[in-house]
């Protein structure tokens, strides 16, 4: 699919594995450059050999828990490629914990890289790049932080943390609206990525969904690559759910 993004430099976070991975493959097939973080070592420098394959990208270590060098990190990507015209946030902590057996440093781990890096991120490249040149962010955000989840997929600290991601969208919308830079949130549901990939999910988790299946990872990767596009110009603020419809129905 063809999202005119040949010529761009999109950061993409969690870019080692998971949904970030497609997404750096969707985006470097379709002309972009990246520049893909991840966690220092040698899983995200295989990684970033293998995407190579299709095209220009470099990738950068980083410790998201450690706010404080997310600076300049953003500063050396600058530096490197000499604007950012998007973001792709996928890195988190996925957690599921009842309420009685989260503890306090449990809750700040979680919440310290789903929404606290997430915005420190969304701050520097806005800071550094986007608010002279204009540009698009997506966040992943979750199911889970605009809905309640029942047991065993409860988890206050996770699902705070997504509504968290949420809100951030919201507010980065509104505040950098006049710099051009357009700021929304990718909700998915169940995802065949990881162990999900391998196994056949029980009824009980596809039988919600109106669609009877999980979302596949190009799915999420594309409505994200389509939120980075000039044909989503006017889409701003938004969290679209990537579900099969999950969100929509009681269960």
């Amino acid at each position: 699919m063809n999202f005119e993004l040949k010529g761009k430099t999109v950061v993409v976070t969690g870019a080692a594995g998971g949904i970030g991975s497609v997404v750096v493959k969707t985006l470097l097939c379709d002309g972009a450059k990246v520049a893909m973080i991840g966690n220092p070592g040698e899983k995200l420098e295989k990684a970033a050999k293998k995407m190579s394959e299709f095209g220009e990208v470099k990738a950068y270590g980083l410790n998201l828990a450690k706010a404080e060098d997310i600076e300049g990190t953003v500063a050396e990507i600058v530096k490197d490629f000499g604007s950012i015209d998007g973001l792709v946030q996928t890195a988190g902590i996925l957690a599921a914990d009842g309420a009685f057996d989260i503890s306090i440093e449990r809750w700040d781990q979680v919440m310290n890289v789903n929404t606290r890096a997430m915005f420190f991120m969304m701050r520097e490249v806005v800071k550094q790049s986007m608010q002279n040149t204009g540009g698009a962010i997506v966040n992943i955000a979750s199911m889970a932080g605009v809905r309640g989840m029942e047991e065993p997929l409860c988890s206050a600290h996770y699902s705070a943390s997504k509504g968290g991601v949420v809100a951030l969208c919201l507010q980065g919308a509104t505040e950098w609206a006049k710099y051009g830079v357009r700021v929304n949130a990718v909700a998915p549901g169940g995802v065949r990525v990881g162990g999900m990939a391998e196994m056949t999910p029980p009824p009980q988790v596809t039988d919600p969904v109106p669609l009877k299946r999980l979302s596949e990872p190009e799915e999420v990767a594309d409505t994200i690559c389509f939120l980075l596009s000039k044909g989503a110009g006017m889409i701003t603020g938004q969290t679209i759910m990537v579900d099969g419809g999950a969100s929509i129905v009681g269960h």
